[in-house]
């Protein structure tokens, strides 16, 4: 166990210290026997927890106690490999080396150096995991491609570089919908993550794909792709400097509710309804009392107007759902950005019907009509 020479239970909130310790020092023990000694130097507590995840769903394999090179003289007790771990240990590794890659690229002379030195350490193992995972070490490489391009481009969208990495996580929503709609994963996530589905989830299927009235999605922004002659089939056109975005740094993208909703109805062939939208934006009270939102009335409107031209192109579109009524607290953010209809004021508690409530309350009687 090399990589924090001894873990700080301290620091760790696991509700059972020696079962994660053995997870810990397992990884370890593996990404020696893969990856060569010098490998060990990248375990990390972030990794660790990965593999648990992963494994969480099937019987824990059995520890053994090996002789830890930190600790010369003793023994620790590590879970025997699997799977997961192997997987865990290559993507540590893959993730590290072109993690030095980039600082090199971007960091100071110190960093450069270091980085330099660290690459040419882990050479062997990299090479080593990447002949284990070559898709993998492709997408990671792709995606971090993508993050230089968005530093050239002085983007500081936090959700775009949030989502770059969720890509390399292969996050979708057919991988959700497909088993309760079709019966079925869909066959590229299975590639990645089918040994990791736990023991007899074909027969789970036939419980969760139901009979199902109506399909429902939440739709905020989207991304624009093309085609491309790449490991992935497609590129992302990257929105020029100074796009439109919401006060939660998401671009504004009206034709994310005419293709998801158009997507997603031509897959499931179900009636369709938008369970959320709307936008944060930076709301005040103003000096005459009232809170004047025109942005969110014009994001709202452009984004209604794709979803209608959806429902003219065939979607069965049976209802939009505006978020939010009120300003709340939300999961990711707290009380920081303002998706409401009504202003709150949180200290007196005092509620405000913004100027877009009053809009869209025209757009609810006319049933769209207005726009």
């Amino acid at each position: 166990m090399f990589g924090y020479v001894r873990p700080l239970r301290e620091e760790l909130k696991v509700r059972d210290w020696n079962l994660w310790q053995q997870d810990y020092c397992g990884l370890c023990r593996c990404l020696g026997k893969r990856h060569g000694f010098a490998a060990r130097f990248l375990l990390n507590y972030d990794m660790t927890f990965l593999y648990g995840l992963l494994a969480m769903e099937k019987p824990a394999t059995k520890a053994e106690k090996h002789w830890c090179p930190a600790g010369v003289i003793c023994r620790k007790p590590c879970r025997l490999t699997d799977a997961a771990m192997e997987y865990t240990a290559d993507l540590t590794v893959l993730l590290t080396w072109w993690k030095l890659r980039d600082e090199q690229k971007d960091g100071g002379w110190f960093r450069r150096i270091a980085a330099g030195l660290g690459r040419l350490v882990f050479q062997r193992a990299y090479r080593r995991a990447a002949a284990s995972r070559p898709e993998m070490d492709d997408l990671i490489r792709t995606q971090l491609d993508r993050l230089d391009e968005l530093e050239r481009q002085r983007s500081d969208s936090i959700d775009r570089t949030a989502d770059t990495f969720a890509v390399i996580l292969q996050g979708c929503a057919a991988w959700w919908s497909d088993p309760a709609l079709l019966g079925r994963y869909p066959e590229d996530g299975l590639e990645h993550f089918g040994q990791y589905l736990p023991a007899g989830w074909e027969k789970d299927l036939k419980t969760i794909c139901q009979p199902l009235d109506f399909y429902c999605q939440n739709i905020y922004t989207g991304r624009l792709v093309r085609a491309a002659d790449n490991a992935q089939g497609w590129e992302e056109l990257l929105q020029p400097v100074g796009h439109p975005k919401t006060a939660i740094q998401w671009a504004v993208t009206p034709d994310a509710l005419y293709w998801g909703p158009k997507f997603l109805y031509e897959r499931y062939k179900l009636p369709f309804m938008i369970t959320e939208n709307g936008m944060s934006s930076h709301d005040v009270v103003s000096l005459d009392g009232q809170v004047h939102d025109p942005q969110r009335q014009d994001y709202m409107h452009r984004y209604l107007l794709a979803y209608r031209r959806a429902a003219e192109d065939g979607v069965d579109a049976i209802g939009y759902l505006a978020w939010s009524l009120m300003d709340n607290y939300e999961w990711a953010n707290g009380y920081t950005d303002r998706f409401g209809l009504v202003y709150v004021d949180y200290g007196t508690q005092e509620r405000i019907v913004k100027d877009s409530f009053h809009w869209y309350k025209t757009v609810m009687e006319s049933n769209g009509e207005n726009l």
